[in-house]
């Protein structure tokens, strides 16, 4: 650019005028003349000359060289005119000497001070041009300084590209700036400033598109694409737009955009510095662009490496470079103690020369070899090398894969085959094969042994010749089927055996085709199935006779539990379906805690058969109680349990209900019991009395013994004893009713056998109780004397204690009261001396009974009483009771109830 063309840059920018300062000019030189020529009285006309040459250099300061000429021409004319005389002519400029003298001075003044302003104006500009550029370089190279510090200290790729764009912006002073970097087709935005999202997004488009849709950058040049990019800021009210390659090495790599919405920003200087940084900004993007596919392949290639699931070593001349974590745990280390390590130190001492020669002679890709774990012990390896060039080197990538298991597993293999072998031998299973074009067939000999066969077959028509008749025709059909559809076949036939047998066959085979589907020849295996047929015709059996049953039946694989059928009613209990089932083992079926017990039931159910209750368990997770019945069997060679299950969910909520139901009966019965025979019966001044009562099924049915002490009008002191015949609720009743009526009659009337005969006439039976009776013993005493008077109506005797030791028993007696109507009963007279006791008891006590010897009788009662001078009432009849239960051995069958009366005074 030309001193001319900066000088003028800077006027225009300096006062933003351009041509108005021309005007101005004028204006200034009008308004000083008319101010002069309004003073001129006033005013020296040397200042005059003064003014004029002042207003022109202010001008030329302000207003430029050009607008200064314009001020100089017309302050010429205006002091010619105006000042010198004559006034108004300007030429000639004065008529004497004096004005042309005044008249050249002005303008040879005017004229040098002019031209010196000028001049000094000139170099002004021009040290001030200079002084701009050093500015301005310094500037320049602040920027550079600063964006490469930005590009050394983190690259385009980590974040900086930001900061850059900010140092270009600012520098440019433009309104939105961007940089754009190629991905494949296109320049997407990488970062940018000013631009709108809406912008953004459509140029990130645009950029590398036409308007129907076709890549840019396949037909257009570098310079096409600016001015697509430059009509489209335009659109957006863009005035200045500018666009700066980012090249290396000739390859474009992006672009830096500048818009400002102000016309003239981009001077070729700056476009031209600004492609300077753009070079240093591309060589930057292509260096970092170079370590970041370099970082990023190093990092895919140990992602690879973590990732495989095979060990990775990557040595020189068997040297460990690196190694992958799985190369680590496979041997027991850790990555890092491997580093450095000779790799034929890892292999097995034996193979360790093998090692060596494979590296030294370059050898790639597969063998096997044993390594060294870092616990000394040794693995099975297959490793796979190869050469490849890694940062300028010739090395080698091994791929190391643990083989150990499957070693392992080939051995279980090979003994498996050998096992598969003696099976084969001892489950009658063969192989065979058959060529069909030749009708060649080949049997091994257990095939014959199969057949029970003794010579050997020669064709084909030979073997169908063993095949039942009623199964040839679809088995060759079946197979032919499987074969023509190139699938394999499975087909159950019958055979007739050498031994006359009809025996059951499963084939499995399948054929094998050449180049154009024909077949070349058949393979198959023969299973003798026999026994398995026999088996499911007898479950087939079992399970027409299940299906017709309400309960559950399931028939159970002894060996394992497995359930091997079910019927429907099994189904519906426990809400499976039928495969369900049939996957499960009778064990899935128990709730936890009777898990424990299959077992054993198992093993009772196989020995013979076996019945027991436990918990069964529904699909849902609900339990609920069976009863079950299993018995083992052999089918088909196998142990089988068929199990009937019952469900007894009602039942067991019955039982329950029934237990509540007696639980409140004996206690009802208990009451009514109490009632019949008080626990403390009532004394009198000088007689001691105590009871004992004891039911033979306590709280299961009530008996009809019952006793009572009491006093009548008389002030006697009554006792009675009694034994309904029968048990229950009836029996009580009438045992309740009996000693009422007793103690009712006794109260008023002082003779036993009367009181026995009324009541014999209140407890005359009628209807279904006519056979129902009481035996009754009543005794009334007069305190004072001792004196008793009794009557025995069909009851066990009496026993009286005397003080000398004896034992006598009041033993006449009458039949019982209400067995016959109208009886008379008599009554007799005894006396109890002081310290004797009187001793009543039910038939429960005699009847005591002791298998192999007899009952207790009266004799076991008088040995019972022999010693018991010494003992309370409430003693001798505890001793009693003790006796008669010591004699039965525990077994008292009959309820027992015992009074006890002793005379304590008198005499």
């Amino acid at each position: 650019m030309s001193d001319d063309a900066v000088e003028s840059s800077r006027a225009s920018v300096r006062t933003g005028m351009g041509w108005i300062a021309y005007p101005i000019a004028i204006l200034l030189e009008v308004a000083l003349t008319a101010g002069l020529v309004a003073l001129q009285p006033y005013i020296p006309l040397g200042a005059h000359a003064i003014l004029y040459v002042a207003t022109i250099m202010a001008v030329a300061y302000w207003l430029g060289d050009w607008p200064a000429v314009v001020a100089f021409v017309l302050g010429l004319l205006a002091f010619a005119y105006y000042f010198l005389p004559p006034h108004g002519l300007i030429w000639p400029p004065a008529q004497d000497a004096r004005g042309w003298a005044m008249f050249a001075s002005f303008l040879i003044g005017t004229a040098f001070v002019a031209l010196a302003m000028m001049l000094i104006r000139r170099a002004q500009r021009r040290a001030e041009a200079i002084t701009d550029a050093l500015v301005e370089s310094g500037r320049r190279q602040e920027l550079v300084a600063r964006v490469l510090l930005e590009l050394n200290r983190q690259g385009v790729e980590n974040g900086s590209p930001q900061a850059i764009l900010t140092l270009i912006k600012d520098y440019a002073e433009v309104d939105a700036a961007g940089i754009l970097i190629r991905e494949g087709g296109d320049f997407p935005y990488f970062v940018s400033q000013g631009f709108s999202a809406d912008f953004i997004e459509r140029e990130n488009y645009l950029c590398a598109h036409t308007a129907s849709g076709g890549v840019l950058l396949e037909s257009a040049t570098e310079q096409e694409l600016g001015t697509s990019i430059r009509g489209r800021c335009l659109a957006e009210g863009y005035e200045s737009i500018a666009i700066v390659p980012l090249r290396t090495g000739g390859e474009l790599l992006g672009l830096i955009h500048l818009c400002d919405r102000r016309r003239g920003r981009f001077t070729p200087e700056l476009i031209r510095f600004l492609e300077e940084i753009g070079t240093s900004i591309g060589i930057a993007l292509a260096r970092k662009q170079s370590e970041r596919l370099l970082r990023e392949s190093e990092q895919r290639m140990r992602a690879l490496t973590e990732a495989s699931f095979e060990g990775i070593v990557l040595n020189e001349s068997g040297t460990v470079l690196e190694v992958n974590q799985q190369m680590a745990d496979m041997l027991g280390y850790e990555p890092a103690d491997l580093i450095g390590r000779s790799i034929p130190d890892l292999v097995d001492p034996e193979e360790r020369a093998r090692a060596e020669a494979r590296i030294s002679g370059g050898v790639q890709g597969t063998e096997e070899y044993h390594l060294v774990c870092k616990d000394r012990s040794l693995i099975d390896v297959e490793i796979r090398s190869k050469l490849i060039e890694y940062r300028g080197r010739s090395v080698r990538v091994t791929a190391v894969r643990d083989i150990t298991e499957r070693k392992h597993a080939e051995a279980a293999l090979s003994k498996s085959e050998e096992r598969l072998r003696l099976a084969q031998s001892t489950a009658k299973v063969v192989t065979w094969e058959w060529v069909p074009k030749s009708g060649e067939v080949t049997l091994p000999a257990e095939w014959y042994e199969l057949y029970g066969l003794t010579t050997a077959l020669s064709a084909y028509e030979d073997w169908r010749k063993l095949i039942h008749p009623d199964d040839i025709a679809r088995l060759e059909a079946d197979r032919q089927e499987a074969i023509s559809g190139h699938r394999p076949f499975d087909i159950e036939f019958r055979i007739l055996h050498g031994s006359g047998e009809v025996r059951w066959i499963n084939v499995k085979g399948g054929a094998i085709y050449d180049e154009s589907g024909e077949v070349v020849r058949v393979l198959g295996v023969d299973a003798d199935i026999t026994d398995r047929k026999r088996a499911e015709e007898v479950l087939h059996r079992y399970r027409l006779l299940s299906e017709r049953s309400r309960d559950i039946v399931l028939f159970v694989r002894r060996a394992d539990g497995r359930i091997i059928e079910a019927n429907n009613a099994a189904l519906d209990a426990y809400g499976y379906t039928r495969d369900e089932l049939l996957a499960m083992t009778i064990y899935d079926l128990r709730g936890p805690e009777a898990r424990p017990e299959v077992e054993s039931q198992i093993a009772a159910g196989d020995a013979g058969s076996a019945a027991f209750e436990t918990m069964h368990v529904r699909k849902d997770g609900s339990a609920f109680p069976v009863e079950v019945g299993t018995q083992g069997a052999s089918i088909g060679g196998e142990r089988v349990l068929m199990s009937i299950i019952r469900d007894i969910t009602e039942r067991r909520r019955a039982d329950e209900e029934i237990r509540e139901s007696r639980e409140l009966l004996a206690r009802q019965l208990s009451l009514l019991q109490e009632a019949l025979v008080p626990g403390a019966p009532a004394a009198d001044v000088g007689y001691d009395t105590a009871a004992v009562y004891r039911p033979a099924y306590p709280g299961e049915q009530i008996g009809g013994d019952f006793y009572d002490v009491f006093k009548t009008e008389n002030g006697r002191l009554g006792a009675v004893i009694g034994d309904v015949s029968g048990k229950g609720i009836a029996a009580a009743a009438m045992a309740a009713s009996a000693r009422s009526t007793i103690h009712s009659f006794a109260y008023e009337l002082s003779d036993p056998g009367l009181v026995l005969a009324h009541a014999n006439t209140v407890l005359e039976p009628q209807g279904v109780e006519a056979a129902r009776f009481v035996t009754v013993f009543l005794i009334l005493i007069n305190p004072p004397t001792g004196t008793l008077t009794y009557s025995r109506a069909g009851h066990v005797p009496a026993a009286v204690w005397r003080t000398d030791g004896s034992v006598d028993f009041l033993e006449y007696g009458n039949p019982p009261v209400g067995l016959l109507p109208g009886q008379h009963y008599e009554t007799l007279v005894d006396r109890l001396g002081p310290g004797d006791k009187l001793i009543l008891y039910t038939d429960g006590i005699l009847e005591a009974r002791r298998d192999g010897t007899g009952f207790f009788e009266i004799e076991g009662i008088r040995e019972a009483l022999v010693g018991c001078g010494c003992l309370s009432p409430q003693e001798v009849a505890d001793s009693l009771l003790a006796a008669a239960n010591d004699w039965a051995r525990g077994d008292l069958r009959d309820d027992i109830a015992i009074l006890v009366i002793e005379r304590t005074g008198g005499r």
